[in-house]
């Protein structure tokens, strides 16, 4: 059973307190990582200072690494919102 309203903004992270807590930490730190893998990547795109024959594959790497990382922060996004629109607890 839920102890969440059935219009709360954060019913997505469970049914109860016990359960949303520890979602919470998880989620957040999924995205957290996420997060970071995204600026390490945008970081690597951009540096210059790279040796030539390195450049070329560290951004063949970076570029894929940006794109699989805002294709799954995308999709957590889109799932969050199912949930919250669609799940009946």
């Amino acid at each position: 059973m839920s102890t969440c309203m059935p219009g709360s903004s954060l019913r997505f992270l469970g049914p109860s307190v016990k359960i949303a807590i520890p979602l919470s930490i998880l989620w957040g730190t999924a995205c957290s990582f996420l997060a970071a893998l995204i600026v390490q990547s945008t970081r690597t795109l951009s540096a210059r200072r790279i040796l030539d024959d390195q450049k070329e594959d560290l951004t063949v790497l970076a570029s894929i690494e940006l794109c699989l990382a805002l294709i799954t922060l995308s999709i957590v996004v889109v799932l969050m919102r199912i949930d919250c629109r669609y799940d009946p607890d």
